[in-house]
């Protein structure tokens, strides 16, 4: 769900998922950048969503960190974002629920960062004038 409501739209929750820093479990340059006890964010080269939440809570704490990020690559798709990082190529942010259910997750470890990012909040949407729809209506209904 985005942070603001949207016109004509009716939204039923489902879940929420924190968004994570991740970074790869194997050796190599960007493991040893994070393994650091206080990490140096400017040097850490991230893989990071093209455009959506996810890329505006990562800008936004780097920005609150007065961080000029090291971009590795902006990437359409959480699990594309998971592969760079899986391979080395730097810290990616994801959805938990993305990496939990990746087959890349055993080759990943989660950063733990203070302040956490903000959760993604799920829902099914629809557009109101469709809930007259008796298929749509069965859905939502359920």
């Amino acid at each position: 769900m985005p942070d603001q409501e949207l016109t004509g739209i009716a939204s039923r929750a489902l879940t929420t998922t924190p968004v994570l820093f991740v970074a790869p479990d194997i050796d190599g340059p960007v493991r040893d950048l994070t393994a650091r006890r206080r990490i140096d964010w400017a040097a850490v080269p991230l893989v990071l969503p093209a455009h959506g939440l996810a890329r505006d809570y990562a800008a936004d704490w780097l920005q609150r960190r007065s961080v000029t990020p090291n971009l590795y690559a902006e990437i359409e798709g959480h699990e594309a974002i998971l592969a760079l990082v899986a391979l080395g190529c730097g810290v990616g942010v994801v959805p938990r629920l993305v990496l939990e259910n990746s087959a890349l997750r055993d080759g990943i470890t989660e950063l733990m960062v203070r302040p956490s990012l903000p959760p993604f909040h799920i829902a099914l949407c629809v557009r109101e004038r469709s809930l007259s729809n008796p298929i749509v209506r069965a859905l939502w209904d359920a």
